[in-house]
């Protein structure tokens, strides 16, 4: 059976298409104003090769619409006195010594908050029982003020969700799309539970319409979820939160592969693409968390921990007020695109390798699109006049800003955490990935960098190698003396029957695999830490806290907080593309800026390597979607399935 990875990026889609025994590839231009259409146009491009093929999608269709503020009107119906919490949001501070903090607008306005009256306990007891009238009358005014959505957020809700789910029937008969947050995250933390279910409601009609749209014209596929895994398009309609790491997590999920095959188990997945470059540090295991955010808003749902930052091959470089060079957040995307796609008229980080020489028009996406390298010239020429500086300087500028903006984040996910950077490879893809692997490691003192075949569909590729999954999770808030391994085992065994049954209605036969966490703390502590689920918990979970903190404190009440069970199919992933190699290995030699000095570099053809080819600093290696820029101390060599590892 045929299986079709579809990935949609802001500035390109591609397909990996694998029949059994071949693969195709592809790379076209997104279509920001309605990504379907590009899906659309690449099915059209495949044409017969797609048919019947099994479809595994990722997409930004959520991730944008929160970014840019354009989902739907929603409501929030929450314990009445409680409205507030979406805006009131806990004292945390994005900047600590600012006395300017700005917080997100919530996606939710105080108009549309509503108090329902009703009260359950912490214990799950019914202290004030909820009206049927008021929940009618409420539903009548959510109609009347046109709301498309609607959140439901009650105290308690995930000790006892009969209220939620009382209202919630009569959400379902008005026809108003609607979570519940009891249904969405069953766990405590009244405010995270909250935005989790708003971003959720906020995101049903854009994710209904999107896949109406798709299946409209046929298209029948299982969606790329945040935590590594796929699930059926009925549940992204209704989770659609769960979504919003779509793209990123196919990324890693296809460096894992690679970095597996290559013998590494520990690795850096650095994928940058058009719009962004999305980080992640893998040490022998998927990287699994519930903390995050999107947009300023809290992302508690279980999801990869990837840490995003504004630097793609579309970042805008801009001047701030005190004539500081910035770069990013704002990306040229795909339309009006970098200067040199002949639209644009800002310049960017792919402007700048342009200008000194690191992309050859000539081959750029195989020669299929065309560049104005004048326009980059130009638009870049202008800025640095303006400001007195030569034009190479400031398009080397811009790869300096743009380097140290991804090295903090690369620190953030490694060294930050306890983790030495030169202990990893550095799996690098993504359009632009290869262009800047080399000096991020040579800032971090990473020693090897994997660059997998095709690395600019990685993410699709990625796709293929991701298995059906489930994420469950459940509150317990108990002291670890008082409840017993037994009781842990079968509430634990609770979670995960039901995870198994949501398995096996999307058609999930063969085994799978269980990944079952306690979330512990400290009595008295306001964070937890995952702990592996086992007779020896309270042990693992004393050493782990020494490890993260420096310290522990056997003595002390230590907490479970909440159950989390992880199940995935066992997958029996693709086999790596046949690598034949073909035609001329070298293109000659060309004139660039490297280091702050203009020189003669080799230029290699990817496709012309054999194995056991070595290739020395600087160079430039070409591949129809992508450019490797080799520098210094890192010498290559090409891999039996053709991926490269450079080793400085």
């Amino acid at each position: 059976m045929s299986v079709l990875g579809v990935d949609i990026g802001g500035t390109f889609t591609d397909f990996v298409l694998f029949d059994g025994e071949d693969y195709i590839f592809l790379k076209i231009p997104s279509t920001p104003h309605n990504p379907a259409l590009a899906f659309l146009r690449g099915l059209e491009i495949l044409g017969s090769k797609a048919l019947g093929a099994s479809i595994l999608h990722g997409t930004t269709v959520g991730t944008n619409a929160v970014l840019e503020r354009k989902g739907a009107r929603t409501a929030l119906l929450a314990t009445r006195g409680f409205e507030d919490v979406i805006e009131i949001g806990r004292q945390t501070r994005s900047d600590l010594y600012s006395l300017r903090v700005e917080k997100p607008e919530p996606l939710i306005p105080p108009e549309l908050r509503f108090g329902v009256g009703e009260r359950i306990g912490p214990q799950g007891e019914v202290l004030e029982e909820v009206s049927d009238r008021e929940i009618s009358e409420l539903v009548g005014r959510l109609k009347e003020k046109g709301v498309e959505a609607a959140a439901v957020c009650l105290l308690f809700s995930f000790r006892n969700p009969a209220h939620e789910e009382r209202i919630g029937r009569k959400l379902a008969e008005a026809g108003i799309p609607h979570t519940l947050s009891s249904s969405l995250l069953p766990e405590f933390r009244e405010y995270e539970r909250c935005s989790a279910a708003a971003l959720n409601s906020y995101l049903l009609p854009i994710m209904s319409r999107y896949l109406s749209f798709l299946e409209e014209k046929g298209v029948r596929l299982r969606m790329m979820h945040s935590a590594g895994g796929t699930f059926s398009s009925k549940i992204a309609r209704e989770r659609p939160v769960l979504t919003l790491l779509s793209g990123p997590a196919a990324g890693v999920m296809g460096a894992r592969y690679w970095a597996g095959i290559s013998g590494f188990e520990s690795f850096i997945s650095f994928d940058m693409g058009g719009t962004s470059a999305d980080i992640s540090l893998c040490s022998g295991g998927i990287p699994l968390t519930s903390r995050g955010e999107i947009g300023g808003y809290p992302l508690r749902v279980p999801h990869l921990d990837i840490t995003s930052c504004g630097a793609g091959g579309g970042s805008v470089a801009w001047f701030d007020r005190g004539g500081a060079l910035r770069v990013g957040p704002e990306s040229a995307g795909a339309d009006p695109g970098p200067a040199c796609y002949g639209r644009g008229a800002k310049p960017t980080v792919t402007d700048a390798h342009l200008v000194l020489g690191h992309i050859l028009p000539e081959h750029f996406l195989g020669g299929r699109m065309r560049l104005f390298p004048e326009r980059a010239f130009r638009v870049l020429g202008e800025i640095a006049a303006g400001r007195g500086l030569e034009l190479r300087d400031f398009a080397s500028g811009i790869l300096e800003v743009a380097d140290s903006n991804m090295e903090r984040s690369l620190r953030a996910i490694s060294a930050e955490r306890g983790f030495d950077p030169q202990d990893f490879v550095l799996v690098a893809f993504g359009g632009a990935g290869g262009l800047h692997a080399c000096s991020l490691a040579r800032r971090l003192g990473i020693r090897k960098i994997l660059f997998p075949p095709k690395p600019s569909l990685l993410s699709a590729f990625g796709l293929l190698a991701s298995p059906a999954s489930r994420e469950l999770s459940r509150t317990l808030l108990v002291g670890a003396s008082e409840i017993s391994f037994e009781h842990l085992a079968r509430e634990m065994e609770e979670l995960v029957r039901r995870g198994l049954r949501e398995l096996s209605e999307e058609g999930v036969r063969g085994e799978v695999e269980r990944e079952l966490l306690l979330e512990m703390r400290y009595s008295g502590q306001s964070h937890e830490i995952a702990v592996p689920f086992g007779p020896d918990f309270l042990e693992e979970f004393h050493r782990r806290h020494a490890a993260l903190f420096g310290c522990s404190f056997p003595e002390r009440e230590a907490e479970i907080v909440n159950l989390r069970a992880f199940l995935r199919e066992k997958l029996f992933p693709p086999p790596p593309p046949p690598f034949i190699p073909s035609g001329p290995r070298e293109l000659g030699r060309r004139r660039m800026f490297v280091e702050g000095e203009e020189r003669e570099v080799p230029v290699f053809r990817r496709e012309g390597l054999s194995p056991g080819t070595i290739i020395s600093p600087p160079a430039l290696v070409l591949e129809p979607e992508s450019t490797i820029l080799l520098l210094p101390p890192f010498r290559a060599e090409v891999g039996e399935h053709g991926e490269l590892l450079a080793e400085g």
